[in-house]
């Protein structure tokens, strides 16, 4: 993790994740990539707004789930979540 994550990521007020996957230099194979995780944990810890985009698979799939999970008993958080989530992929898509 990077002096400048460390560093930036608190003076943030929302972290959006997309993908999380890179290719091994070695193999050539798609992996996760754990900075993503390293990144989620520090924006986590500094109570930024996490929205991770599922929909992008990868670490955000991950993520993503474990925030789903983390809601279970909250409908309405997990409404506001989805919603959120669901515009952000429109716009991506719009924007390739």
């Amino acid at each position: 993790m990077g002096r400048i994550s460390k560093r930036f990521i608190p003076l943030a007020g929302i972290a959006i994740f997309v993908f999380g996957n890179r290719k091994n230099k070695t193999t050539g194979v798609l992996e996760e990539a754990t900075g993503v995780i390293d990144e989620f944990n520090i924006a986590f810890e500094n109570g930024l707004l996490l929205i991770p985009i599922g929909a992008t698979g990868f670490v955000s799939k991950c993520l993503w789930d474990q925030i789903i999970a983390s809601f279970k008993d909250s409908f309405l958080i997990m409404n506001i979540y989805l919603t959120i989530s669901n515009y952000l992929v429109i716009l991506l898509l719009i924007t390739q």
